[in-house]
């Protein structure tokens, strides 16, 4: 075997360095292209997830705002109908107050007050003995304003009224005295009498 020269074992070794490098260099390009790869195909992944993501909150928030717009339009119908209302009651508040104020007789009523108010006077009619036009009585919870307010009403009227708060003084209840006054009327607590 033939010995080598110093020069030629160096260009040996260079050229082994040479071959390493090359080695190494394909082993790193390889290593890297799967690398990049990988990571590109999970970004790949990773961006249609948040595609997807995106998509359904985005469906949520076009299905949310077309719910506000919907109530929306919803609350514009209903304010819309509120001021008609509110226009047509002012309307009609202003015809009758008007009505009241042109009014030449006395108060008017509706048929089933107009029956009530006949059969009264009729009743009363048939008692001219008696002392009272009317007989007021009320809860004492929540009609003393009202009932107070009435008699002073009948009263101006030129009526005669029998009043319980009056009539009665407290814990001395005579049903004897009003029963003699008004007789025992079939239903409320209102006897009248025409006056004449």
């Amino acid at each position: 075997m033939a010995r080598l020269s110093r020069s030629q074992i160096e260009a040996k070794i260079r050229a082994a360095q040479r071959e390493a490098e090359r080695k190494i260099k394909a082993e790193l390009d390889r290593v890297n292209r799967e690398n990049k790869r990988r990571v590109d195909d999970y970004n790949r992944k990773v961006d249609q997830h948040n595609r997807q993501v995106l998509q359904a909150q985005q469906r949520r928030v076009d299905a949310y705002n077309a719910e506000v717009a919907r109530v929306n339009a919803h609350n514009q119908r209903v304010n819309t109908h509120n001021e008609q209302t509110n226009a047509r009651n002012r309307t009609t508040i202003s015809e009758l107050n008007r009505q009241l104020r042109s009014a030449a007789s006395g108060p008017r009523y509706t048929p089933a007050e107009q029956d009530l108010a006949d059969r009264v006077q009729q009743r009363a009619a048939q008692h001219p003995e008696r002392d009272h036009d009317a007989f007021l009585s009320y809860a004492r919870i929540d009609g003393s304003e009202v009932g107070v307010t009435l008699r002073a009403e009948l009263e101006l009227l030129g009526a005669s009224v029998w009043f319980d708060e009056v009539a009665i003084m407290p814990a001395k209840v005579r049903p004897s005295r009003w029963t003699r006054d008004c007789g025992r009327p079939d239903a409320g607590s209102l006897c009248s009498r025409r006056h004449t």
